[in-house]
């Protein structure tokens, strides 16, 4: 999911854009999985896909081993193996 937030931020979000368009990526995917609450950008001007892929990260939120908030990697995982 990490790979993809960022892979998703780097193509399509413009704000993000400049020297450390990577880094950023990375790191607005990154903190919106493990709930951290830092900013690199306005949060306020990411376009609506963005805000909604980064709510979806939020929501899942990270491993199981983690204390970030969100219903985690494996319970989703087990969600879609169930409907399959």
């Amino acid at each position: 999911m990490l790979v993809g937030g960022t892979t998703v931020i780097y193509f399509t979000e413009p704000e993000v854009r400049g020297g450390e368009q990577l880094l950023k990526s990375f790191f607005k995917s990154m903190t919106s999985m493990t709930t951290v609450g830092l900013n690199t950008t306005d949060t306020g001007s990411l376009s609506l896909p963005i805000l909604l892929a980064v709510t979806f990260l939020m929501y899942v939120g990270a491993s199981p081993s983690g204390t970030a908030g969100g219903m985690k990697i494996t319970t989703l995982t087990a969600m879609l193996a169930i409907l399959k």
